[in-house]
């Protein structure tokens, strides 16, 4: 249980959480996820993230609140405060109508409680589990002034949480700003200046890459991919003609001859990094072992997911002195050296970058593909050997602050969500305002309760022997 009576205010007293709602009834009421409309009369509230799941036009689905009511979201232990006409999602909607005795927002911030500490089921069913809760039940005075408390110091939170998320979005756009300024020429400009950089003697690769390719390509830009005037010293080229070669990774999931080694999957990439804690293995072959071992400075770019956000981006692999294999999510580019390996990385991170990938993704059945082919055919501005350096080593000091000032707000963020979640400990365990003498105890008040229902029950009772007498 979540709470034990006496660890309660002496004048609150606790009830089982299935005694102190009522379940409205969905029946013929659901409206399955594919029949939502973008627009409509009316809101359709699920178990989702989001408040409203989409809409409806159909009155006879529509649920009244004569007083506000609570959804819980049975897989998703979600928990929506609702005080207007709405529909319900077809899929894992509970909805509760707290008892007279009970202020509904209260209700709604002791049940967000419960659901907290309720162990997660997965997508298993939880309501099970949430109604064999003991919920404390205060005065009804007490009630109004623990519901007045927690709104004003939610409304705090709130506000510290949006100056953090405004400060997380600012931060994201000097990061665009970083990176735009350096693959446009404008964050080396000085550099160019103080070398004197020529036009046609300051790019190291073309006499690698072949000067009538890269004329060729100038022509073939056009005004929506990037920049329109390159930098003295810089050439248009296709990221095909920086790859040594590009392969699919290994398919398998399981083998069972030859040598048990890591094999790098989606799960293992988080923030543009390789994570090598709880690396899966795969007994691999030794032909296997030779063609998906990855090289120091290989490129993995992510072929396919659910997420256009992850599908695209290239990751420098840095040697982490274990074999490690790739999986067939990535595709990987061996560039001409490792500067390259390090420019393109960064490269990806642009919204130049995603821009071209974005049109030409291929998305079927909820996953996301972009091909090696179109991959090649990224237009990619290109500095010499010197300044590629230059542009990778000022970019890593400026990400470098920035990726520290967005874990610090990241942590900021936690501890404004922790704080909420003390708060709501401190009202169910009756400690967050004072309890005043003169307030009628609860227990007193479900009695009055209890007897009322029952006088309104023997009249109901009477009214019917007299109606079946007549």
């Amino acid at each position: 249980m979540a709470s034990r009576n006496n660890e309660l205010p002496s004048i609150w007293t606790g009830i089982t959480f299935k005694d102190a709602v009522e379940n409205i009834s969905t029946n013929n009421k659901k409206i399955k996820q594919k029949d939502y409309l973008p627009l409509g009369k009316f809101p359709i509230v699920d178990q989702g993230q989001c408040l409203i799941g989409g809409y409806t036009n159909d009155e006879s689905k529509v649920i009244s609140c004569p007083r506000p009511l609570i959804i819980f979201g049975d897989h998703t232990k979600i928990l929506k405060f609702i005080s207007q006409r709405f529909a319900p999602g077809a899929d894992g909607v509970k909805v509760l109508a707290p008892q007279n005795f009970y202020e509904p927002k209260l209700f709604f911030y002791f049940t967000q409680y419960i659901a907290s500490i309720l162990v997660d089921k997965g997508y298993a069913r939880h309501y099970q589990h949430l109604e064999k809760y003991t919920i404390p039940l205060p005065p009804i005075n007490e009630q109004k002034r623990i519901v007045a408390k927690i709104d004003e110091l939610f409304s705090e939170l709130d506000k510290g949480l949006e100056n953090l998320q405004k400060a997380q979005e600012l931060l994201k756009t000097y990061r665009q700003a970083l990176l735009k300024s350096a693959f446009e020429g404008k964050l080396t400009r000085e550099w160019r200046e103080e070398n004197k950089i020529k036009k046609n003697g300051g790019n190291e690769y073309l006499s690698l890459l072949g000067k009538s390719q890269i004329v060729s390509l100038k022509e073939e830009i056009n005004s929506d991919e990037l920049l329109q005037d390159l930098p003295d010293g810089w050439i248009w080229v296709r990221l095909g003609k920086l790859i040594n070669f590009s392969q699919n990774g290994l398919s398998k999931r399981k083998g069972t001859n030859g040598v048990e080694l890591a094999v790098l999957r989606l799960a293992d990439i988080k923030d543009r990094c390789i994570k090598t804690g709880g690396l899966r293995k795969i007994i691999c072959t030794a032909d296997e072992i030779k063609k998906y071992q990855l090289i120091n400075f290989d490129i993995l770019c992510i072929r396919v997911n659910g997420s256009r956000e992850l599908v695209g981006q290239l990751i420098m692999y840095q040697d982490k002195g274990i074999p490690l294999l790739f999986c067939d999510h990535f595709i990987r580019f061996s560039p001409l050296n490792s500067e390259i390996s390090n420019y393109l990385s960064l490269y990806s991170q642009t919204d130049f970058a995603r821009t071209f990938i974005e049109k030409n993704m291929v998305s079927t059945a909820g996953q996301n593909t972009i091909s090696q082919s179109n991959l090649f055919q990224m237009p990619i501005p290109f500095p010499g050997k010197t300044e590629q350096n230059k542009i990778v080593s000022s970019l890593k000091i400026n990400q470098s602050t920035i990726d520290i000032l967005e874990k610090e707000l990241i942590i900021l963020s936690e501890q404004l969500k922790a704080l909420r979640q003390s708060i709501l400990k401190k009202a169910f365990s009756g400690k967050l305002v004072l309890q005043d003498s003169n307030d009628e105890p609860a227990s007193m008040l479900l009695e009055r309760i209890k007897a009322e229902q029952s006088i309104q029950t023997s009249q109901k009772k009477s009214s019917i022997r007299q109606k079946v007498a007549l």
